[in-house]
């Protein structure tokens, strides 16, 4: 005679990743139940499209989360350990209402030297506006030709990457671990693919260790944007992942010591994360044209 126990609690991790049937499968089985993750962050991957317009690309996380009715069994941790200070000031503000605050280790961290490289003393923090036209990247094209319909690659943008990778791996004798994320696939192999052509990434197994490149910036190269009116549809056909919210916070909040956005700053202005994000940095001195950056 089988006997069947059941579970007293079940905690589920990375629940705000999870679909919401994946999530409720388990939950069903138990007296008690702890959800941990983070809806701000990266959500359930649904490719069927009606699907994701029913709810489906909804956690069982986030509702939760953002009904007012269980507020009360919300708790929010709100000390980081990975950010910088200067990096954590606008995902802080603007994903998390100002709640989070850096840990001691974090504050006491030694930085890494990087002499006259950031615009702001102290701030590791650089915005670099790179004015480039959108393109395809043929190989990847070839490897997959439908997701390159869709995915992007702008090989102006790739170049000062790769640029400005260079020039901290200068600096730092190349002690320094570098991880370059993009939203599109395309423009993953572009910064590959410059960084192969002028020995910054080889086949060595230290190279590849110092030097991270994977997907998760784009610009668009547009006739007078100063004259375009963008409303919701126009930018999430023109700038795509790009825009999505949890894509944006996951980017910023990777990073350790510092943090190098490269992007079209009038193009990315049109979406308000994107906005408010430039407007800070501009207030702190941290936006810089691509001629002067990085520094000699």
């Amino acid at each position: 005679v089988e006997m069947y126990i059941k579970p007293l609690q079940c905690i589920v991790d990375e629940c705000a990743m999870a679909q919401e049937p994946e999530t409720l499968a388990p939950i069903s089985l138990c007296e008690h139940v702890v959800l941990i993750g983070d809806h701000k962050q990266l959500t359930p991957v649904i490719n069927y499209l009606p699907a994701k317009a029913c709810g489906l690309g909804t956690s069982l996380f986030q509702r939760y989360a953002e009904l007012e009715n269980y507020q009360h069994l919300c708790i929010t941790l709100t000390i980081q350990y990975r950010m910088h200070a200067a990096i954590q000031q606008f995902p802080s503000k603007y994903f998390y209402c100002n709640k989070l605050t850096p840990a001691d280790v974090i504050r006491s961290r030694k930085q890494i030297e990087l002499s006259n490289f950031w615009p702001v003393q102290k701030m590791p923090v650089v915005f670099c506006d790179v004015v480039g036209s959108e393109g395809q990247n043929k190989a990847f094209s070839k490897k997959r030709k439908k997701a390159a319909l869709e995915s992007k690659s702008n090989q102006s943008e790739a170049h000062k990457v790769v640029q400005i990778a260079s020039r901290i791996h200068s600096i730092t004798n190349n002690s320094t671990i570098i991880a370059i994320l993009t939203p599109y696939s395309a423009q993953k192999e572009t910064i590959i693919e410059e960084a192969t052509r002028v020995n910054l990434l080889s086949g060595k197994k230290g190279q590849r260790e110092r030097l991270k490149v994977a997907t998760i910036t784009e610009s668009q190269d547009i006739q007078n944007p100063e004259n375009v009116w963008a409303d919701r549809g126009w930018i999430l056909q023109n700038l795509g992942f790009v825009t999505d919210q949890h894509q944006i916070n996951v980017g910023i909040t990777r990073s350790k010591f510092g943090l190098i956005i490269v992007g079209n700053k009038q193009l990315l202005k049109y979406d308000d994360t994107w906005k408010s994000l430039i407007a800070d940095y501009e207030a702190l001195g941290c936006v810089v044209h691509e001629e002067s950056f990085p520094p000699q």
